[in-house]
């Protein structure tokens, strides 16, 4: 069993989960999240444009992948979600998220990371975070 200590602000990230999860009840009607973690691959994390020093591994970072079944946004919707008080439409529904996802971004990138949201095909929305779990000298 490979068990590592991740280095990061366990109330920022308490907090983070709980605005997710609580955004995900309020607007869905199955219940259904689903919330994963993962290595990402040094790829992924240079595509988020996450900035890292040169001796780090797939391991120094965490992606977080959350999966909102009952949600699904307009392209428009997507690249503007986290913009405070921006307000979505979910199938005619308003869905006031930005706020939160406001609060969320600034607390994920205070802890070095990037949080992206996309549709996923007939699975919903997928908010999904990096953050490094390593402490780092730049």
């Amino acid at each position: 069993e490979d068990k590592r200590i991740c280095y990061v602000d366990e109330n920022a990230l308490k907090t983070i989960f709980n605005l997710l999860v609580d955004l995900a009840v309020k607007s869905g009607t199955s219940g259904r999240i689903d919330i994963q973690i993962a290595h990402p691959s040094l790829e992924e994390v240079a595509l988020r444009e996450i900035e890292y020093p040169e001796n780090v591994t797939e391991k120094s970072f965490v992606m977080f992948p959350i999966t909102d079944a009952d949600m699904d946004l307009s392209e428009s919707d997507l690249e503007n979600i986290f913009d405070p008080y921006y307000q979505a439409e979910n199938n005619k529904r308003k869905v006031t998220k930005s706020l939160s996802l406001a609060v969320v971004k600034t607390l994920i990138k205070c802890l070095h990371g990037k949080i992206w949201a996309e549709n996923i095909d007939s699975q919903g929305l997928k908010y999904s975070f990096i953050i490094p779990n390593e402490r780092f000298s730049y």
